[in-house]
């Protein structure tokens, strides 16, 4: 009968630290990019209708839309310009401030009753 938790103990966010110390680092890995296999590739030559690479221009994502990604999801607007770590660093941070507010609120609630 030791093992009985209260109701507070049972919420979905008072997972133990050891479950805590696994995510985290690999919710990191998995923002981070994956290198590919250093196979040597020669170019194809390009077909004689194609356009040359120097007139065709990719879409850019402009300040604004990033700023919108990076509302939506902590860390997507940097990545969706470019800087990937950024981003990743961004998403895992605001990810580990959000579950420790969470967590605190869990603590509150469970420490206000009587």
């Amino acid at each position: 009968m030791d093992d009985v938790r209260t109701g507070a103990e049972h919420r979905w966010w008072s997972l133990p630290r050891r479950r805590l110390a696994a995510v985290v680092p690999v919710a990191a890995l998995v923002a981070l990019p994956v290198p590919h296999a250093s196979a040597q590739v020669l170019p194809t030559p390009p077909p004689s209708d194609s356009v040359a690479a120097d007139s065709v221009r990719a879409a850019a994502v402009s300040p604004g839309t990033a700023f919108l990604r990076s509302l939506l999801v902590p860390g997507w607007g940097q990545a969706s310009v470019g800087s990937v770590g950024r981003g990743a660093f961004y998403f895992v941070t605001e990810s580990a401030s959000a579950w420790m507010i969470v967590k605190t609120l869990g603590t509150r609630a469970a420490a206000r009753v009587p």
